[in-house]
């Protein structure tokens, strides 16, 4: 692999005009499905230098030229460097209009000290915790996991654009790829726009104020592209965007999004407590949008998984683990049992559903959430919660928390049905998450 690099220097009327234009080198070379190894942006003053790392030939070089000419920029200064069949070509540029090119002997390039996915080298990034040697560390490991569970059957030009984003923030970079995405894939124009869950999911954000602003940036896009966007198109952002937020309440958060954040955004979306009727805390768009909060079902089943496994789980794995002990803090645990009595009464039936459906009170009855709330009361009454071999004394990691919680949801004012769910998982101990019936 040759080790070809490309400096531009030139004068930008501000940073954001001239970081506009790196995003645009950096589209360029992707259209082509080139390996974009390294990629740098500096402003200072009024200067700017754009850096990139990548394999050229001479049929890119050709192409970067016409694109920079297109450009008119003023005070250029340009460096290429690149590999012909093992020799090294050189090429400066300066000129105000670069009008000229003046071609130097080839010679030997310096190589950039770089290797090749080297994260480091990504001086343009949206959080200063982002060029943390330890937060860079994590984050390849965080995206080698993600992206070989999810992405690595995809075409480059699908994920290209999700890698950069995760490693260094830019959402305007990340909307531009998504509609590049979507064009080659040949979405029609009114079904074009950014995935709102995925520049959530995606994030590397760390506070919270942060990830507010990436939501509202990706609202702001669909607020002046309105003209060209379907209703249809939008709502279903809407509708996805709502439906997705349990997941601030799962154990299944994306790999690499940072979990005290998990946290703090759980908080600020569902409250301290169960509130019928709650809204989302921030109204979004032009048209304030702020939509009333669902799927609470889907919530209190995610925090008794998570509790479940933090308990009643022996042997979890250091990624298990970082998502399990989320549930021992009080928080969860109060917000459980605001939840409980708000639950409806098929969830706690005796009668095992196979499938999905939705009940005569409109909610949708769904196997997995009646198995977590088997799961959980089948370890606090003492018995081998499902799918972990047997032990003579059932395992619990935190006892005093697990008799704590026991206590509290008794003390509910549940309804009746409540007794008699009790009953049955005494009556069938250990396997009382797989009968049906009495």
């Amino acid at each position: 692999m040759s080790e070809d690099t490309l400096s531009l220097y030139f004068d930008g009327a501000s940073k954001t005009d001239a970081d506009d234009l790196h995003t645009e080198i950096e589209e360029l070379l992707l259209e082509k499905d080139e390996d974009l190894w390294t990629s740098q942006f500096v402003f200072k003053d009024t200067q700017a230098i754009i850096t990139l790392g990548v394999d050229l030939g001479g049929e890119l070089v050709e192409d970067l030229l016409r694109f920079l000419l297109q450009k008119e920029l003023i005070n250029v200064y340009a460096e290429l460097y690149y590999d012909t069949a093992g020799e090294t070509q050189f090429l400066a540029i300066r000129d105000d209009r670069l009008k000229e090119f003046k071609r130097r002997p080839p010679r030997k390039k310096a190589k950039v000290p770089v290797k090749k996915k080297a994260i480091s080298a990504k001086v343009s990034v949206a959080y200063p915790h982002m060029l943390e040697p330890a937060w860079q560390k994590q984050r390849e490991k965080d995206w080698d996991a993600m992206f070989y569970a999810s992405m690595s059957h995809e075409p480059k030009y699908y994920w290209k654009h999700i890698k950069d984003y995760y490693f260094d923030g830019n959402v305007h970079k990340f909307i531009k790829g998504q509609i590049t995405y979507q064009k080659k894939a040949e979405y029609k124009l009114e079904n074009r726009g950014p995935s709102i869950t995925s520049a959530i999911n995606y994030s590397p954000s760390k506070a919270l104020d942060q990830l507010i602003e990436v939501i509202h940036t990706l609202f702001e896009w669909y607020d002046h592209n309105q003209e060209d966007v379907s209703d249809q198109r939008l709502n279903y952002e809407k509708k996805w965007f709502v439906e997705s937020l349990h997941h601030f309440s799962s154990r299944f958060v994306e790999h690499g999004f940072d979990q005290e954040l998990t946290d703090d955004a759980f908080l600020w979306i569902y409250g301290d407590s169960y509130q019928p009727g709650r809204t989302f805390p921030t109204p979004f768009g032009q048209d304030n949008w702020q939509p009333e909060l669902n799927g609470y079902e889907v919530v209190c089943a995610r925090i008794m998984q998570g509790i479940n496994d933090y308990l009643f789980e022996p042997d979890l794995s250091p990624e298990e683990a970082l998502g399990a002990f989320r549930y021992q803090k009080a928080e969860y645990s109060r917000y459980l049992m605001s939840l409980l009595p708000h639950m409806d009464v098929d969830f706690f039936s005796r009668k095992r559903f196979e499938r999905s459906y939705v009940n005569e009170r409109g909610i949708s009855i769904q196997p997995w959430i009646q198995n977590s709330f088997r799961s959980l009361f089948i370890g606090l009454l003492g018995y081998n919660v499902p799918f972990i071999p047997k032990r003579d004394q059932p395992y619990c990691r935190d006892p005093e928390m697990a008799e704590s919680l026991k206590t509290q949801i008794f003390e509910l004012d549940l309804p009746d049905y409540f007794d008699s769910f009790i009953e049955f998982i005494h009556k069938h101990g250990d396997d009382a998450y797989k009968y049906s019936g009495r």
